[in-house]
């Protein structure tokens, strides 16, 4: 009989049992979708952007993995692509950005990504390897997030664009939509082609959305 009865109820058991676990994948993925819905919070210290500007120091210069890269030199537009190599949230924003190098080749954009990671723990070496093994391309380490706090990026994906004047024109996040998709919202997509055509971006700097880097004074 009892036997009988536990043939029964197993099916109400596996049943609750996928039932739970489904919930908990469902409630385990919004959580994961809320925290890349919410703009990235500002750590104590961090700087705050300041478009309009030129290039701050030290970063004038940057040494990347093709050279010495001076910052704001006049009739160049550059974006400065800042890459967390720990958040899902940077990978799915590099086909975007590929995207924007293709439109922008011929206009001359250069695009450097500022490879960020986890301080005191990523070496320079770890974070431009981890760059190479997604595609690589232009790209300086940043392991202790100084040019990430020279120029009041907080969070990655982050860009910000030195105009054809030599002067920082955006500094902000990509879009508010995770995969890019929201046009409204494409603020550093909208920033550089106001730089191409010489206009000023119809936002100078906006939030970020992603991975808080560690971007606070040492």
């Amino acid at each position: 009989m009892a036997t009988l009865l536990s043939i029964r109820r197993s099916p109400w058991v596996i049943g609750s049992v996928i039932a739970a676990w489904g919930l908990g994948t469902v409630a385990s993925f919004w959580r994961l979708e809320a925290q890349y819905l919410r703009p990235a919070s500002r750590p104590r210290g961090a700087a705050i952007a300041q478009p309009d500007r030129r290039p701050p120091p030290p970063v004038t210069a940057l040494t990347t993995n093709r050279g010495i890269v001076a910052l704001g030199a006049p009739g160049t537009i550059t974006l400065l692509n800042f890459w967390n190599a720990h958040c899902p949230c940077s990978r799915y924003m590099e086909a975007h950005v590929a995207g924007l190098q293709k439109r922008y080749a011929a206009s001359g954009v250069r695009v450097i990504t500022v490879v960020e990671g986890d301080a005191g723990v990523d070496t320079a070496e770890d974070l431009l390897a981890a760059w190479r093994a997604r595609g690589g391309g232009e790209a300086t380490a940043d392991p202790d997030g100084r040019v990430a706090r020279a120029f009041g990026v907080w969070a990655a994906p982050g860009a910000a664009i030195i105009d054809r004047s030599g002067r920082v024109s955006f500094v902000g996040g990509y879009n508010a939509a995770r995969f890019c998709d929201n046009t409204q919202t494409a603020w550093a997509a909208q920033a550089l082609d106001a730089a191409v055509r010489g206009a000023k971006p119809p936002r100078a700097k906006t939030l970020f959305f992603g991975c808080q880097v560690l971007a606070q004074p040492r």
